[in-house]
């Protein structure tokens, strides 16, 4: 890379889910009976005013009913318990308990809702629910910055951004005119400044930034590779890089954003920014565009934008230094 850097370019660029009992049989040999045994004889008494039983035909049956019998009235002292009498009972209205109608439930909803959260460091964190659209490409926006995400398996996305500015508001795209938004509050953004680069697809841009006198892969070099340290950033001793939008999309938007806590600093110096493009297979021979935006103690945003031709294909690996795009940091402690 160093070798690289020393061959690069300087441009100076102005736009970028029973049985009730089983009944038990045994059987046994058949009993034998002994002969000094006489059998009695069977009398069978005569039924009273009946007549001998006739055979009809199965449609001339008429099927009757017998009454029960009649319960003799001391059952219930015969059987030890109290004999008891039906009791009436009014019943009023009052006493009629109608069940109210419970609401229909509502059915699987579509609708599609965007929360926003300031932390630290003036960052935001953005929740997107859209139950009906899970793996489904959005754009984000926010004051000029826009960035390509995917929605999850249940249609959800969960990304911190950069604020830039105190009033902020995002948006979400989803395509086909469904879109969300949603705003928040954050007043710790006049304590840091911010610098972007944000492109489309394979453009190859870099944002470094050289702090305090850093060399180029020194500790205060901070870039895609040595983000730096929220810790640090918190407390006063350095910056950081955030990296946005999802490379993988094809013609991704995306961006790099640095932010240093130029209002509670413990360090004094000047912080150089600089942009770099890479000249690559994909951008050979064409035209990049992007665009640069700073932000200072939540001040109105600065915005430049960005055209560049880059080198034929013979310059593959080499890169493009873009100076006086973005404006050097000048920090003092605090």
């Amino acid at each position: 890379m160093n070798t690289k850097r020393a061959s690069s370019i300087a441009l100076m660029v102005g736009t970028v889910g029973i049985a009730l009992g089983s009944g038990y049989f045994m059987e046994h040999s058949a009993p034998t009976v002994s002969p000094n045994v006489k059998a009695a004889p069977i009398v069978v008494a005569e039924l009273p005013q009946q007549q001998a039983p006739q055979v009809a035909a199965l449609d001339k049956v008429e099927l009757t009913a017998s009454p029960l019998p009649e319960m003799p009235v001391d059952i219930f002292q015969q059987l030890n318990m109290p004999e008891r009498q039906p009791i009436p009972v009014a019943v009023t209205e009052r006493e009629i308990i109608v069940p109210q109608t419970m609401p229909a439930q509502k059915g699987f909803s579509c609708e599609i809702t965007m929360a926003a959260d300031a932390t630290i460091a003036a960052l935001v964190n953005i929740e997107l629910h859209a139950p009906c659209m899970a793996n489904t490409r959005v754009t984000l926006h926010h004051n000029g910055l826009m960035i390509s995400e995917m929605t999850d398996d249940q249609g959800e996305l969960f990304v911190t951004i950069p604020a830039l500015t105190e009033a902020a508001v995002f948006m979400a795209d989803l395509g086909g005119g469904k879109t969300a938004s949603t705003t928040t509050s954050v007043p710790s953004l006049r304590f840091f400044d911010r610098a972007l680069v944000q492109w489309k697809g394979n453009a190859g841009l870099r944002l470094h930034a050289m702090e305090f006198g850093a060399g180029f892969d020194d500790e205060g070099h901070v870039w895609e590779e040595h983000a730096g340290s929220l810790e640090k950033t918190v407390h006063g001793q350095g910056g950081f890089l955030t990296q946005m939008g999802d490379p993988t999309l094809p013609e991704s938007l995306q961006a790099q954003v640095y932010t240093y806590p130029s209002g509670t600093s413990a360090r004094t110096g000047d912080i150089l920014l600089e942009i770099e493009a890479e000249v690559t297979k994909a951008n050979c021979g064409r035209q990049v565009n992007a665009q640069s935006l700073q932000v200072s103690e939540a001040g109105k945003p600065r915005v430049q934008d960005l055209e560049l031709s880059m080198p034929n294909c013979d310059a593959v690996g080499d890169f493009l230094v873009l100076k006086n795009v973005l404006e050097d940091l000048k920090v003092a402690s605090k």
